[in-house]
């Protein structure tokens, strides 16, 4: 049998409140190398305040946040990336008037630290890597196609493209399939799922389509209140009867 793979991100006992709101209450799990998994709840759960502690937008107000068994609690949000943690948001974020290639080509530059540079010595800057990138996520045909001008999906593709240039061990994605159609869902998920395959990463995402959840997570984490009511397998979490009557609506 093969031994199971190393911890990545130890979250311990970790709270942050708004006022007298506990947006995250005591709150501890870890994820290991290569998961995917996806952290679900209603709207005010405290989804969004938990991606925001672990990737530094955010101070916890008590507990640790420990990638690679190392704490972060001096890490800016800049460190925290450059030690391997990504993160996409909700509404995609492209530069609309570049091409697809220099999107990434950008990131390329930021994400080893580039600064200063003028455009016309930019664009010359990761070529093969930036059309490297853009193959990985089917955008290759469209590498000159203004940001503008892509599709929906392909600009949720595209947004995935510039997440991978830094090279995450750990992507936190908040609802990568919004807005979308069910198959344009489907196709990213499952890009998103043999990426995180080829490249040992983990990924953690949130999503209100429960398809998506059951159909890609292997791990499934439900929050409510701030508190993480269910930590298991989909098939377990599905018939877990708390998770059913304050989540999934399906207990009486």
């Amino acid at each position: 049998m093969s031994s199971p793979r190393p911890q990545l991100l130890a979250i311990e006992q970790l709270q942050h409140s708004f006022g007298g709101v506990r947006a995250v209450d005591n709150v501890s799990f870890a994820l290991h190398v290569g998961e995917v998994a996806a952290l679900i709840g209603p709207n005010g759960a405290g989804k969004s305040t938990l991606f925001n502690l672990i990737d530094g937008q955010l101070v916890p107000q008590a507990g640790r946040v420990l990638f690679d068994g190392h704490s972060l609690a001096l890490c800016s949000t800049a460190e925290r990336a450059r030690r391997g943690i990504g993160r996409t948001f909700q509404v995609a974020q492209t530069f609309a008037t570049m091409t697809a290639l220099q999107n990434v080509q950008l990131a390329l530059v930021a994400a080893e630290g580039g600064a200063g540079w003028v455009r016309d010595r930019l664009w010359k800057l990761h070529i093969e890597a930036g059309h490297s990138l853009l193959g990985q996520v089917g955008l290759q045909k469209l590498a000159q196609s203004s940001a503008a001008t892509l599709a929906y999906g392909d600009v949720k593709r595209l947004e995935l493209a510039l997440a991978l240039a830094a090279r995450p061990r750990l992507l936190l994605m908040d609802e990568p399939t919004a807005g979308m159609t069910p198959d344009e869902r489907f196709a990213l998920m499952h890009l998103i799922v043999e990426v995180a395959r080829q490249n040992t990463m983990t990924v953690l995402f949130t999503e209100h389509s429960m398809d998506v959840v059951f159909g890609f997570a292997r791990r499934i984490l439900v929050l409510s209140r701030g508190r993480l009511i269910a930590d298991d397998a989909p098939d377990a979490v599905r018939a877990d009867a708390q998770v059913q009557r304050l989540y999934l609506g399906e207990a009486t």
